[in-house]
């Protein structure tokens, strides 16, 4: 199922119930309307992909200001969620579709931040 698939409600969170995500780009902190879509709760810009973390926002940190936290480029960033097979599990989409946001949890992400660091760069071997 993609993330843009939309099954039957769960029982804990009807259509258009409302979830305040006051993190969120463009919510300016105001309730938006959510529907489920089996494990996922979708909203018209927000796919959450990780429920226990609705609610918990403030946990959270989107990849481009991660980068920046460790002090790396936003490449750097995307190389390690594509390659390395570790890398914190996305919590939360924001967006449309075709340029969505990436949410990850900030200390799932320091902590592997940390790991990656502490193996120093690549380069040639000698």
């Amino acid at each position: 199922m993609t993330s843009d698939q939309v099954t039957s409600p769960s029982p804990a969170l009807q259509p258009n119930s409302r979830v305040s995500v006051s993190s969120v780009p463009g919510s300016q902190g105001q309730p938006i309307n959510a529907v489920t879509a089996g494990d996922l709760v979708s909203t018209n810009s927000v796919v959450w992909l990780r429920l226990e973390y609705q609610g918990r926002e403030d946990e959270l940190i989107h990849l481009s200001a991660a980068a920046d936290l460790v002090g790396v480029t936003r490449s750097a960033v995307s190389n390690w969620a594509a390659r390395q097979a570790n890398f914190p599990k996305i919590v939360m989409l924001v967006g449309p579709r075709e340029r969505r946001s990436k949410w990850v949890v900030r200390e799932e992400f320091l902590a592997f931040a940390r790991a990656q660091l502490s193996k120093g760069r690549g380069g040639p071997h000698k």
